[in-house]
């Protein structure tokens, strides 16, 4: 899970089985309290921090993940949601 920095967050990860039969994955969801974001758009590309991070953590995590979503309002913290799906053995 990737640091929600500056901020207190409550994060939890879940299962999920997909209803048309494609398998099961897991679900990570971040819940941040802070600032939010100003640009999502910018915030996934590399190098991009307003926290002197190297700005790898949210685009290192879409690269790696089947599906990232950022939830923000500027002043109204962030949820960050990223899904994996389980590929099945021997396919």
């Amino acid at each position: 899970m990737w640091p929600c920095q500056g901020s207190t967050a409550a994060d939890h990860e879940t299962w999920f089985e997909d209803a048309t039969g494609r398998g099961g994955g897991v679900e990570i969801k971040a819940v941040d309290q802070g600032p939010g974001f100003h640009d999502s758009e910018a915030a996934l590309k590399d190098h991009y921090s307003t926290g002197g991070t190297l700005g790898l953590g949210l685009p290192g995590a879409a690269r790696i993940m089947d599906s990232l979503e950022i939830e923000s309002q500027p002043g109204s913290g962030a949820i960050v949601t990223a899904k994996k799906w389980v590929k099945p053995r021997g396919k």
